[in-house]
């Protein structure tokens, strides 16, 4: 699948000319002066099919996990370009026992709806997953998970059926976002329509087979000074 990006620049972008050559950039001789760099706008990504699901305990496509991580939603941890895990929603971690994990949660940090992140909100994303009476279809994968505990309000302890080496790695993951507890509570199944996570983009709007548009989160400590507008087009 062939992801095509356009977006704002911060210089001028070099364009084809009919022989196939380049014309001239602001790096080269004889062009214009680059205008100021400026911070906003907005980036299109255009893809060959649409999200079908932004809930990430219900989707499994591709196209829609690739807008649910790293964009509405954010997790404990993070896996970095290097390849190491890193604090996220945690600011730290360790391993108590074989079975027991203790995350400490970092403070201030709220959901897209206003709700705070805290530790009853780790327990109730979690407790959604493993919810027998409304099975997800990402149960098995959290099925190393027997318990989540609240320590205090800004630490979670996990307690596993058994010695799981690769617990990180799952929370690294799409399905690993911390969903707001007033959204669950809210929007139940209907989540998948009304995405409230953490993330550096706030949901907009949906038009199924057109585009998903996600605005700026303000307070995002991910997404930087560079703060644009995305829109994600489909067809």
């Amino acid at each position: 699948m062939a992801n095509v990006l356009a977006g704002c620049s911060t210089g001028q972008q070099a364009s084809s000319s009919p022989n196939g050559a380049n014309a001239p950039t602001s790096s080269q001789p004889g062009a214009a002066p680059a205008p100021a760099a400026s911070s906003g706008g907005t980036l299109i990504i255009a893809r060959l099919s649409d999200a079908n699901n932004l809930d990430p305990h219900f989707s499994t496509q591709i196209n829609s996990m690739a807008v649910v991580q790293h964009k509405l939603y954010e997790g404990l941890v993070m896996l970095d370009a290097n390849s190491e895990y890193k604090p996220l929603l945690a600011s730290e971690w360790k391993q108590l026992d074989d079975l027991t994990w203790e995350f400490a949660l970092r403070d201030g940090i709220t959901f897209h709806d206003g709700t705070p992140f805290d530790a009853e909100a780790v327990k109730k994303t979690i407790d959604r997953i493993l919810d027998k009476n409304a099975p997800t279809p990402k149960a098995n994968m959290f099925g190393m998970i027997k318990e989540v505990k609240v320590v205090d309000p800004h630490k979670v302890q996990l307690i596993l059926h058994y010695p799981f080496a690769g617990l990180l790695s799952v929370l690294a993951s799409a399905e690993g976002g911390i969903i707001s507890p007033k959204a669950i509570e809210q929007y139940g199944k209907d989540l998948s329509k009304h995405p409230v996570g953490t993330g550096p983009f706030v949901f907009e709007s949906w038009t199924p087979g057109q585009e998903i548009v996600l605005v700026k989160n303000s307070s995002s400590m991910t997404l930087g000074g560079m703060s644009p507008s995305l829109s994600i087009t489909s067809g």
